[in-house]
């Protein structure tokens, strides 16, 4: 599958009501990849979703080191990029170099600037969870080798050049797709 072309629809928010049809209009399409909601008042909207769900924050980064490659790593089958949840009274920011660091092994990482703020859904024991994840560009300086987290089944961590990006992402996930457009890569 092309990651530019896939089944999406566009919703009006008209209020609190358009959070319960947008969810089972989502839920019972299993041909729907992206559901837009347009809304001239964007925070009542974001208000709304977010109360529908369980949220949970998290935080990564999209790390380039000194030859301009890229770091990807292999998750559950698709390709993804190191994150996770921020722990209780942690900094954004300090909790995205942790996990970068938790995930692949390397510590030499400084933040560049903020990337984008990407929103994903998912369902555990039939509670909607709205993950918020926040994302950094990352410069690395060092020369450790990468170590996948196994524990958190990830089989592999690796650098590929900005080229080579765009054809991987038919086997990653929209926001990962949002945060290599927002670094200008694909």
């Amino acid at each position: 599958m092309d990651y530019s072309v896939h089944n999406d629809i566009l919703m009006s928010y008209d209020g609190k009501n358009t959070v319960p049809k947008v969810l089972q209009f989502f839920k019972s399409s299993s041909q729907l990849f992206n559901v837009f909601v347009i809304a001239s008042d964007v925070k009542a909207c974001l208000k709304d979703f977010e109360q529908a769900f369980t949220l949970v924050d998290a935080a990564g980064g999209l790390v380039q080191n000194a030859k301009g490659e890229y770091l990807l790593i292999r998750r559950r089958g698709h390709w993804d990029l190191p994150k996770g949840k921020v722990e209780v009274d942690e900094p954004l920011d300090v909790a995205a170099l942790r996990e970068v660091t938790e995930e692949c092994g390397i510590e030499s990482i400084a933040i560049t600037r903020h990337l984008i703020d990407t929103y994903h859904t998912y369902s555990i024991n039939s509670i909607m969870h709205l993950k918020r994840t926040v994302w950094y560009l990352m410069q690395f300086s060092g020369n450790e080798p990468l170590v996948p987290q196994a524990e958190e089944d990830i089989t592999q961590a690796l650098w590929l050049p900005a080229q080579e990006i765009p054809a991987l992402m038919s086997d990653s996930f929209g926001s990962v797709v949002d945060v290599f457009r927002a670094a200008g890569v694909v």
